[in-house]
């Protein structure tokens, strides 16, 4: 979604982008099930919309953590691996300092 803005650092759209990936993470979970969750959004053009989302995002906030291999199965599951995430507050806080109003809600 591209938004107009007259400032020149273009927060506007990385922050609301932020907003978008949250909402749909919290309609998903809120689902008694993926069939309500996905039902108003089916079309090919959102779903292709929601994937180019997870790529940015993955892309944008590359993890260069290192995980250990099981030697077992040979392969990494994530968990119990230490990561160094950034301060969303400190982002919010950033985003409202800059903001052209508050027509949308920072939330």
């Amino acid at each position: 979604m591209a938004l107009s803005h007259t400032r020149d650092h273009g927060i506007r759209f990385a922050f609301y982008s932020l907003n978008d990936r949250i909402a749909t993470l919290n309609h998903s979970a809120s689902s008694s099930s993926p069939h309500e969750a996905l039902h108003a959004h089916t079309g090919v053009d959102h779903i292709r919309h929601c994937f180019d989302y997870l790529r940015q995002a993955l892309m944008c906030a590359a993890d260069t953590n290192l995980e250990p291999i099981n030697l077992e199965t040979r392969a990494v599951n994530g968990w119990g691996v230490e990561r160094k995430c950034r301060d969303y507050e400190a982002i919010k806080d950033w985003a409202e300092k800059w903001a052209e109003g508050n027509a949308t809600a920072i939330s």
